[in-house]
């Protein structure tokens, strides 16, 4: 019967190393360490030590140590199942929080788990149905939580040793993820609050990009407007400067006109006097 109920949550400690390794084409140094390599990376995985178990579901098939049918071959319990799917494919560590996280699904069960850098490796057993993306999720936020309150202990700490310790932060974790669909949701909204929120960034970067492109342009206008000034008062000093010099043309024109008509008049005057004086002499 399968369901998207959350059975429990399970916390490793690797054991081994993971080394960078650059791929080469015809040369392999470490068969076995090639077969385990992604991405650059190699998982040199020898054995993986629970460090804390929290059975969500309290009816889990695994209580009492009853045998499981999980993965395609019966087990111990769960965490020994778990263990056996671990160290068949190592999770990549992360660089910073979790690497890629690997999904086994069975017919009934769902199991998701990732690594840290530490080497701390968080499992999720839930039903078929339980949403993938909302197993990563928890995976994440479970690893954050416990390696801020357990990551010094969990380096040496002893096999189920933090099952105490650390069940209330587990317990609070399920509980937070315990409807897939909310959380589904949840993420969903956060998706959008997060593209919206870079649409703003964007749009903020815009404006500010415009606020710019506006300063100089009204920088630009204040020169403009400064020529402008200048060209006025330039072309008010040369209007005038033109005024005075039609002014002087023009009073120099009058004066020439004066004088010319004072040439031609003076001597028709001085005949007419003449004539004048003449006849009354002759009068007399």
């Amino acid at each position: 019967m399968t369901d998207s109920r959350l059975r429990s949550v399970l916390v490793y400690r690797l054991e081994g190393a993971a080394t960078n390794h650059t791929p080469t084409f015809g040369i392999d140094d470490d068969d076995e360490g090639a077969a385990s390599m992604e991405m650059g990376n190699i998982n040199r995985i020898t054995d993986a030590t629970l460090l804390s178990l929290f059975d969500y579901a309290k009816e889990y098939e695994s209580t009492g140590g009853a045998t499981i049918d999980l993965y395609g071959a019966r087990a111990g319990g769960s965490a020994e199942a778990v263990r056996s799917v671990i160290l068949s494919d190592p999770p990549p560590r992360g660089d910073a929080g979790i690497g890629s996280c690997r999904v086994v699904d069975s017919d009934t069960h769902r199991v998701v788990y990732g690594a840290d850098a530490a080497g701390i490796c968080y499992v999720v057993i839930a039903g078929a149905k339980y949403s993938t993306r909302a197993a990563m999720l928890l995976v994440a936020d479970l690893s954050e939580k416990f390696s801020a309150e357990f990551g010094s202990r969990a380096a040496t700490a002893k096999s189920g040793s933090l099952s105490k310790a650390a069940a209330k932060l587990m317990k609070a974790t399920c509980k937070k993820f315990e409807d897939p669909e909310a959380v589904d949701k949840t993420a969903e909204v956060l998706g959008k609050v997060e593209e919206v929120r870079g649409t703003m960034a964007e749009n903020i970067a815009k404006v500010l990009e415009n606020s710019e492109k506006m300063e100089g342009l009204v920088e630009q206008t204040e020169v403009l407007s400064e020529q402008a000034n200048e060209f006025r008062k330039k072309s008010t000093q040369l209007k005038k400067v033109m005024c005075w010099k039609d002014f002087k043309m023009t009073i120099m024109v009058s004066l020439a006109v004066v004088v010319l008509l004072l040439i031609i008049l003076m001597p028709l005057i001085g005949k007419g006097s003449s004539k004048d004086d003449t006849t009354s002499d002759e009068g007399n």
